[in-house]
């Protein structure tokens, strides 16, 4: 699968910098562009970030590694990261035992 129909967008609301992803996966191809947007997502001047994974069926473990590392840069800038996940991408998380150590939110409408 290509990259047609995926986005990644950074918006800002109600004081939270938000990373979106729109599409239903994110394929190894994004890599970069994923990268790229988590560095200008930490750079944000907002204390609290938030990744938004609502609209992804599934997550490749690469991309787990990087929410990591997202996690622990931001804890060492001072910054607050939530992820906000889809059913299938939380328990995704939730079996790599993350749902201790991140902030993670149901996506809204999935409980």
């Amino acid at each position: 699968m290509g990259d047609a129909g995926f986005k990644i967008e950074t918006v800002e609301e109600r004081g939270l910098t938000v990373l979106k992803m729109q599409g239903q996966r994110l394929e190894i191809t994004q890599r970069e562009s994923f990268g790229e947007a988590c560095d200008r997502l930490l750079a944000a001047e907002t204390e609290k970030i938030v990744i938004d994974l609502s609209d992804l069926d599934r997550i490749f473990s690469l991309f787990i590694g990087s929410l990591v590392d997202m996690h622990v840069r931001a804890e060492r800038s001072g910054k607050h990261l939530s992820v906000i996940a889809s059913e299938a991408v939380r328990e995704s998380l939730g079996r790599m035992g993350l749902e201790k150590t991140m902030d993670i939110i149901a996506a809204e409408g999935q409980g």
